[in-house]
C-alpha cells in the first residue's frame, strides 16, 4: 500500500520551486532519519535524563599518543558545557539558548537549533579524567585524551628472518 502512495506523495511534494532549489523533501527526510538510526545504534545518542533537542557534530582524530575530540558548539558558552569521564566513555552534554529580540514575531526563517544537547563517545581503552585537558575556541571545543601506555605506538623492531633448514612449509 505505501509502495503505491508513495509516488503520488512525491509528485504532491516535487513543486516548481523545490525542484528548481534541487530539494527533495522527501530525500532529505530519508537522510536524516538514516543519520539518526545510525547515531542510535552506534550509542551516540543519549537516552537517559533529558531528551537532546540537537547533536553538535564532531570529529574523533587518532594519533600515535592521544584521541582528540573536536566538536562545533557555535554559540555555546563553556561554561553551559558538562565534559565528563566515565570507564571508556566521554560525555559532553550542555545547553545553547534561545538568543531573543526585542523586535517581535516577524521571523522569516528559524533554523538555528537550541536546547539541551548530549553527545557520548565511546573510546578503545578506559579513559584516565586526570590527564584529560580540554580547550574552547572559537565555537569549537577541543578535548585532548592521553592514550594509556599499552596503548600507544611504539617504533617497529625488525625481526630478523632465519633461513634453514627445518622450516615449516
Amino acid at each position: 500500500m505505501l509502495e503505491t502512495r508513495t509516488p503520488t506523495l512525491r509528485r504532491r511534494l516535487a513543486t516548481p520551486a523545490r525542484e528548481a532549489r534541487g530539494v527533495d523533501p522527501l530525500d532529505t527526510f530519508h537522510r536524516e532519519l538514516d543519520r539518526l538510526v545510525g547515531q542510535l545504534l552506534d550509542g551516540d545518542i543519549d537516552t537517559a535524563g533529558e531528551p537532546a533537542v540537537w547533536q553538535p557534530r564532531i570529529d574523533v582524530r587518532e594519533g600515535d599518543d592521544e584521541i582528540v575530540v573536536s566538536a562545533d558548539l557555535p554559540g555555546v558558552k563553556p561554561e553551559d558545557v558538562d565534559l565528563s569521564v566515565r570507564d571508556d566513555r566521554l560525555t559532553l552534554q550542555g545547553r545553547r539558548e534561545e538568543t531573543r529580540s526585542d523586535e517581535g514575531d516577524g521571523w522569516h526563517r528559524r533554523e538555528r537549533v537550541t536546547g539541551g544537547f548530549s553527545r557520548t563517545i565511546r573510546l578503545p581503552f578506559e579513559i584516565d579524567a586526570d590527564r584529560v585537558e580540554a580547550k574552547s575556541a572559537e565555537g569549537v571545543l577541543e578535548v585532548h585524551v592521553p592514550k594509556p601506555a599499552a596503548q600507544r605506538e611504539t617504533d617497529a623492531r625488525r625481526i630478523p628472518i632465519a633461513h634453514g633448514e627445518g622450516a615449516a612449509g
